[in-house]
């Protein structure tokens, strides 16, 4: 499996998940967006781990390369390629694909519920039974799915925590990837930190940690469970 990660910031890297495509045998090459790297041919991959971003989806200005990832996305799902978003890469799927995102109404920071839905039975990735703590950390959401998408989650304060198109293409507004050394990166950032310590408090950062720690076999099993699915779906012919 040639899986091609689409990179947003340095601190953006897929972290857990590498440990999981290592494991399952998976070939990868990370391309840096936010460094002006070019996006290689689709034929050269066979699926897309696309991670998240400081960015909106639709700061095309600051950010002209996203019009491209938009276009590669797309025609990447229309390609039959298997694709898996996280946080950004969820929100650039549902924009790529005619959906639309927009700031939330509550940025949701920090690690909370996820409620999985009906549609979600059918879907491998949630067979298991998991908690339903999830680590977020987005200002905007997936307002409207795209077309012929099913919505598989959500949590009290964003209607679309999971989209899918059949079984290999799928994505999440909360962070898989996380592993020890995940939050503390992102708290490490002077940017995220103010911003963090501005919407809760002076001790934000090590709240966030603590109780990313606390649950982290859980979000981890989890996201096991998740990648293995899709890598499964995404293997077949």
């Amino acid at each position: 499996m040639r899986i091609l990660v689409l990179q947003h910031l340095a601190a953006g890297h897929p972290w857990y998940l590498r440990e999981l495509m290592a494991a399952a045998g998976c070939t990868t090459v990370t391309v840096r967006l936010d460094l002006g790297e070019p996006l290689p041919p689709l034929a050269q991959c066979d699926g897309l781990l696309v991670m998240g971003g400081v960015m909106q989806v639709w700061q095309e200005a600051e950010y002209p390369w996203l019009v491209d990832e938009k276009r590669y996305i797309r025609a990447a799902v229309e390609a039959g390629k298997a694709y898996l978003g996280v946080c950004l890469g969820h929100q650039l799927l549902a924009a790529a694909c005619g959906g639309d995102v927009a700031l939330a109404r509550h940025p949701e920071i920090g690690v909370c519920p996820v409620e999985t839905l009906p549609a979600a039975r059918a879907h491998a990735a949630f067979a298991a039974v998991s908690t339903p703590d999830r680590l977020q950390w987005h200002v905007a959401e997936v307002v409207c799915p795209p077309p012929g998408f099913a919505v598989l989650a959500r949590s009290q304060h964003c209607a679309v925590q999971v989209l899918a198109s059949g079984d290999k293409v799928l994505s999440v507004q909360y962070h898989v990837e996380a592993d020890r050394d995940t939050v503390p990166s992102w708290c490490a950032i002077p940017a995220a930190r103010e911003a963090l310590e501005q919407a809760q408090g002076a001790d934000a950062a090590e709240n966030f940690q603590r109780r990313t720690l606390a649950v982290l076999p859980e979000l981890q099993a989890h996201a096991r469970a998740l990648f293995g699915a899709w890598l499964q779906a995404a293997r077949r012919v």
